[in-house]
């Protein structure tokens, strides 16, 4: 951070320039850090803006066109879009007197320092995923071709999901995130809503103790159970169908996402896993976790497919195509002409290429 800091000071020291710099400090006064290393290089605090936002940067320099604003655009490759579009919407507003100095700074070269260093006692990371979504998890690989270390016969890529698997859930879903939602919403739901985020590791090596190869594995975090079930049927090109009256939802769950109008398989979770494994050892991966105290609920939702990919249908003839959560979810549209879901449908899960087919 303090060669940044420093970077900037030639900057600060010039006539009619103002420095916008967010804060990811501590919350409480998140300023301190920013402004004590500033004011080493000269700096005068009426010289020294912290906006809320890269757009209130951008909209200082069109109140104040006397002032040559510099943004100190400083983050890993999460803020990299923002402050992309700052460029972008300050071009478009034909501002002349707004730039950014850029500083980002990214975490494959973190990780790697660390690893790197001889005092290092890391046994691995929990890779970001907003990162990777920005990024991708290619940057990573390099690291763990140098660094990782995988046990032989293990290979838990999504594009190991075959026709004829198994999809396993392990365990309810949706209270992490609904407990999350009711804390920073401030809804009450006659009931006290609470995470259930804890470690997996202890599960997966109890499932891979049964069978080593366990085809897939992804934690159904942002964007719950679908997207991490989306992503499983795109890297594979397969499909997947599942039956949501196996889906284990909680019925304080089920309660807050009927009273919001939200799906409970898109719900963020800490705690639980998805997994696919070949039919004929559904039994002892089922049976290891059933026996782990965050398995014990662990149920068989659907199976892969390649007849059909995306597309599934009930007794009934009903179906529906299931894609990626996109944003965050919101309550659901007063419209009574809203779409609605209907208990007992079949639902599929594939690439919308294979679905057009």
């Amino acid at each position: 951070m303090e060669p940044r800091i420093h970077s900037i000071s030639t900057f600060s020291r010039a006539q009619n320039v103002w420095i916008a710099a967010l804060s990811n400090a501590s919350p409480v006064e998140p300023n301190d850090r920013i402004m004590s290393g500033l004011a080493a290089t000269n700096a005068k605090p009426s010289d020294v803006w912290i906006p809320d936002s890269t757009l209130d940067a951008v909209n200082l320099a069109a109140q104040h066109p006397d002032r040559e604003v510099v943004f100190f655009a400083i983050g890993f490759e999460t803020t990299a879009p923002a402050n992309a579009m700052a460029v972008h919407l300050a071009e478009q507003r034909g501002l002349e007197n707004f730039s950014v100095l850029v500083s980002h700074v990214l975490v494959p070269r973190a990780i790697d320092a660390i690893v790197s260093s001889p005092t290092n006692r890391v046994d691995g990371f929990l890779a970001a995923g907003h990162v990777c979504s920005v990024m991708g998890t290619w940057q990573y690989e390099p690291l763990v071709a140098r660094f990782g270390i995988v046990p032989e016969g293990v290979d838990i890529r999504p594009s190991r999901a075959t026709a004829g698997d198994v999809v396993i859930v392990s365990g309810p879903i949706g209270q992490h995130g609904v407990a999350n939602m009711s804390r920073r919403e401030g809804l009450e739901f006659g009931t006290e809503m609470t995470s259930d985020s804890a470690p997996l590791n202890g599960l997966v090596a109890a499932m891979l103790d049964a069978f080593r190869d366990l085809h897939v594995l992804r934690d159904a975090t942002r964007g719950g159970v679908t997207a991490s079930l989306c992503e499983i049927a795109g890297a594979g090109r397969v499909g997947i169908e599942y039956e949501e009256s196996l889906i284990p939802v909680p019925d304080d769950v089920a309660a807050a996402c009927s009273f919001l109008g939200l799906d409970a398989m898109s719900i963020a979770n800490e705690d639980k896993l998805v997994a696919t494994v070949p039919t004929d050892a559904l039994d002892d991966v089922l049976g290891a976790m059933h026996a782990h105290p965050l398995g014990t609920d662990a149920c068989v939702i659907g199976r892969v497919v390649d007849d059909h990919p995306g597309v599934a249908t009930t007794a009934f003839g009903a179906c529906r195509v299931v894609d990626v959560p996109l944003g965050e979810q919101l309550p659901a549209s007063a419209d009574p002409a809203a779409p609605c879901d209907r208990v007992g449908q079949t639902h599929s899960v594939g690439a919308g290429r294979d679905l057009a087919a």
